[in-house]
């Protein structure tokens, strides 16, 4: 595990991924529904912007 200064133990917190975090991942131990559902907006919005840049890229590798 990565040493951040953050408490992992935590309940009900959206904090960096233990390992993972360098690369913006995310965890949450034990979500409430209000929390899951602040989780599944950010869900939503890194999808949006993993689509566009697959796009972006698509148009500078077939020139579509």
């Amino acid at each position: 595990m990565v040493q951040t200064g953050h408490d992992f133990s935590q309940r009900d917190r959206i904090l960096p991924h233990p390992v993972y975090g360098w690369m913006c991942w995310i965890a949450i131990v034990n979500p409430t529904h209000e929390t899951f559902e602040e989780v599944k907006l950010l869900l939503s919005g890194a999808y949006d912007r993993a689509v566009e840049r697959y796009r972006s890229r698509m148009v500078v590798c077939t020139g579509v």
